[in-house]
């Protein structure tokens, strides 16, 4: 018999220039008997709503939620039947009205055989159009990232197979025709693997960028200067033993691409590339090496040109048990650290989050998820948080 119970979705906003962050408040409720995790959030620059999926292990969904400004729900929808303890990744086109919503689905024939559900919504989240698949069934696939290229109107989607294969395909958002599959090189084997992507703007052709893991040890990078037709020889970047990597970018800020990526034995590291990929920066460390870090979740470029700002938000375990989320913003100018803050402190077993970031009115407003299973194993929370600062 199932243990029904409820997950709550939980809203800390506040305005503010101290860092500090106000009690959770309820915007949310869910039946659920397992934990469910924040896979991807979004916000849209012109209407400043904060849009993400959370997925429910207990019943094979995923909840989509648009979170106003002030922190109130505004609308949600349930999308069922999809493989989960995997990836969701949500983009938009910025205009407010316009999202793109990719899903690992429910494999038809044993784990072997599944494909990736895409749907987008044309009035702001309020309604979505009827899933179509974008990966023809086979091998094993799992959903990566999802890349929304403005400057060409195409939006690109990667991922790794079973074997460790790291494809990609695309399409322009006005047309339903999906393009071939696209190997861009060979990564981590047994589903061990992860792989992320950036782009950024060359004599105005867009450069594409994939960052993945190797097996057994090792971050690998391949770009692209031919709209994803073809791709660089793979090269390591670093010997870690990755486990999750993270990507930041944001072109009215900078042409850098800045990616972290955690490991087994060591504490979040960075790197980041000035010159389209030619080379990358010496590695530095960006969180404490006393503890054991479980996975990050936020890596996202903020502020201006003139005063840029990188903020990361890191969800990590103790030997202990007991989860602990990090906030710290970095000033991309100096690579020295801000701000270092725990909005989530009070709160103990975190598992999962999420963070969005805009400069609004030369201020940086911020937004984090963090989900909490406490010592009922039956019911988890979701948490947000919100921060206006002057750091700028």
């Amino acid at each position: 018999m199932l243990n029904y119970s409820f997950c709550l979705v939980l809203l800390l906003s506040v305005v503010l220039t101290n860092a500090s962050w106000t009690k959770p408040n309820k915007i949310y409720s869910v039946a659920s008997n397992t934990f469910i995790a924040v896979q991807s959030a979004y916000r849209d620059p012109s209407t400043r709503i904060v849009h993400t999926v959370v997925n429910d292990n207990s019943y094979d969904r995923y909840h989509y939620l648009a979170v106003s400004p002030e922190g109130k729900l505004l609308y949600r929808h349930v999308f069922q039947d999809q493989y989960l303890a995997q990836m969701a990744i949500i983009r938009g086109k910025g205009d407010g009205k316009h999202l793109y919503l990719a899903i690992m689905a429910r494999p038809q024939a044993g784990r072997m055989n599944n494909t990736v559900n895409y749907t987008e919504s044309a009035d702001g989240g309020r309604t979505w159009t009827p899933a179509v698949s974008i990966l023809a069934p086979g091998e094993h696939k799992v959903l990566q990232d999802m890349l929304y290229v403005p400057q060409i109107g195409r939006l690109y989607f990667f991922f790794v197979t079973y074997s460790g294969l790291v494809k990609m395909v695309s399409k322009t958002l006005d047309s339903s025709k999906i393009s071939a599959e696209v190997t861009i090189a060979k990564g981590a084997e047994a589903g061990y693997n992860c792989a992320r992507a950036a782009y950024n703007m060359k004599g105005g052709k867009p450069i594409l960028h994939v960052f993945y893991n190797e097996d057994p040890i090792g971050l690998r990078y391949s770009r692209s200067d031919t709209y994803g037709a073809s791709w660089s020889a793979s090269r390591r970047i670093a010997d870690d033993n990755i486990w999750d990597i993270f990507v930041g970018m944001d072109l009215d800020i900078s042409s850098n691409i800045y990616v972290a990526f955690s490991s087994s034995a060591n504490p979040v590291r960075m790197t980041y590339t000035k010159d389209f990929g030619t080379s990358f920066e010496p590695i530095i460390d960006i969180t404490d090496a006393s503890v054991l870090y479980d996975t990050a979740h936020g890596f996202a470029l903020c502020g201006t040109k003139e005063k840029p700002r990188l903020v990361s938000f890191f969800v990590y375990e103790h030997a202990a048990g007991d989860g602990t989320a990090e906030y710290d913003v970095w000033d991309l100018k100096t690579m020295q650290r801000d701000q270092r803050d725990h909005p989530f402190k009070p709160l103990e077993r975190l598992n999962s989050g999420g963070l969005v970031c805009a400069t609004v009115k030369s201020k940086l407003e911020i937004t984090v998820f963090a989900t909490q299973q406490p010592p009922r194993q039956d019911v988890t929370y979701v948490h947000v948080a919100k921060e206006t600062s002057d750091m700028l």
